[in-house]
């Protein structure tokens, strides 16, 4: 099952996949949210009334150079990132692409994986959360790595 393009989509941070996919099925939670404005961190932030309007999403249609990821809201462009080094935070700006893993369709949505392109042989990127400040940023783990991986559950927008 593939995930729908260009669908209004929220985007729930899932911190270690496989282990924790059955936050799914659990309230609450943390969503990609644009709320810092254009060129600016995307953070994670709760699904509340305060911040819905920033944490609408779709994606884009696969291409040979990836998928993007657009932002819905009032400003335009989706997930960027400058480099692929870990660490760096992913902003709202011009669209990056990015390899979507579709892990598994779950509870009305799609558990997937956001890998970074490029880089160095022996190393995966994923898009994934720094703890401490909630922005969101790229991760690194060795190629092949299949467990504690950042992930995000797709549904759509009602």
């Amino acid at each position: 099952m593939s995930i729908p393009s260009f669908q209004n989509m929220k985007l729930r941070y899932i911190p270690q996949v496989p282990q924790e996919i059955d936050l799914v099925y659990t309230e609450g939670g943390m969503y990609a949210s644009a709320n810092q404005g254009p060129g600016n961190p995307l953070q994670i932030e709760p699904d509340t009334p305060s911040f819905v309007k920033y944490q609408t999403w779709r994606i884009g249609g696969a291409t040979e150079d990836g998928t993007p990821i657009l932002y819905t809201g009032d400003f335009e462009g989706g997930f960027h990132n400058d480099s692929n080094d870990a660490g760096c935070p992913v902003t709202l700006g011009d669209l990056s692409s990015y390899h979507i893993d579709i892990q598994q369709p779950i509870h009305g949505g799609w558990l997937i994986l956001i890998r970074v392109l490029g880089g160095p042989l022996g190393v995966d990127k994923y898009i994934g959360v720094d703890d401490s400040t909630n922005t969101i940023v790229i991760k690194s783990f060795r190629a092949g790595t299949s467990e504690g991986l950042p992930g995000w559950f797709a549904s759509l927008r009602e």
